[in-house]
């Protein structure tokens, strides 16, 4: 079993599905060796400790050696559900790529989130962009996952998902009722919705109204932020549906973490809204040195940078 250091390529583990990840790779491809990139952000939370590091890798090991003779017999044959949910997975792409190629849309990004701050920031092992171009295609996954984060949209942990199961239980009634079924016994469509539902838990709809409104444009804030939560519930109510179950019942631990989190990330999120507005209005490195520090304080605080 390899580690990797943060910033290298390898499968990342959602902190609350510990280990279920492996449950979901395909039958066959786990043959005893793991590459894993663990987040910087809970390097110290997992190995800070030497009692709470031996229980995870013992956790990671065991996990390894159990899904690996699991993976001996080969490839299975694909999932009867593997059809039906690849149409789900071309409307959830659209419904983002729709989003994303949006007039406006690019503007909004750059206004309602730190993004800018974080391309101040010397962090991670590659620069924020790849040739230095202001537009999507040349940003970097992490600083796009890592920006959204930071002002509880959390978007591209979600945003498509809701469209795309509003169209399922439409269009096709029968086959959301086969992936409703198969649901508890297929394990990569319930770490994929779960890590969906985590997303969407982590994100905060008075959060990202607070952020929105360092959108200078009024007209495109309310039409980019009524579309972003629009989708937000609409994911919201097609995941709770497939689980069949509320979230206080399946997940009152995480909910409880959340809530305790929420008590201090609360004023974080007003100060570095501030920052941000001070920092834009009149760049100087003193208030850029004081944004930073809200941007690490949150990432610690939500315990992930996205």
């Amino acid at each position: 079993m390899g580690f990797l250091p943060p910033g290298s390529r390898g499968v990342i583990e959602n902190p609350f599905v510990s280990h279920a990840f492996l449950d979901a790779l395909p039958a066959g491809t786990l043959c005893g060796r793991l590459r894993v990139t663990e987040q910087g952000e809970v390097i110290s939370q997992r190995y800070a400790n030497r009692v709470t590091a031996t229980f995870h890798l013992e956790r990671l090991l065991s996990g390894v050696v159990r899904t690996s003779l699991l993976h001996q017999s080969g490839p299975r044959p694909p999932h009867p559900m593997r059809g039906p949910w690849s149409e789900v997975v071309a409307k959830s792409f659209d419904a983002y790529r729709s989003l994303v190629e949006a007039d406006g849309f690019v503007a909004f990004f750059r206004a309602a989130t730190p993004i800018d701050a974080i391309e101040q920031a010397r962090i991670g092992s590659r620069p924020t962009r790849r040739s230095g171009a202001a537009t999507l295609a040349d940003l970097r996954a992490i600083p796009w996952v890592f920006s959204w984060s930071q002002a509880r949209f959390h978007l591209p942990g979600w945003y498509g998902v809701g469209s795309a199961l509003d169209w399922l239980a439409r269009e096709r009634p029968d086959d959301w009722q086969a992936v409703h079924d198969a649901l508890p016994r297929w394990p990569f469509l319930k770490y994929l919705l779960h890590n969906v539902e985590a997303s969407l838990l982590m994100a905060d709809p008075a959060i990202m109204t607070l952020y929105a409104a360092l959108v200078p444009d009024t007209a495109l804030r309310d039409i980019m932020l009524s579309r972003i939560l629009a989708e937000y519930q609409r994911a919201r109510d097609g995941v709770a549906a497939l689980f069949g179950e509320p979230v206080i019942r399946r997940r009152p631990g995480q909910l409880h973490t959340i809530a305790v989190r929420n008590r201090g990330l609360a004023w974080l999120h007003h100060e570095q809204v501030r920052l941000l507005a001070a920092y834009r209005a009149a760049p100087k490195e003193v208030t850029l040195n004081a944004l930073l520090l809200t941007v690490n304080a949150i990432a610690m605080g939500q315990k992930t940078t996205g």
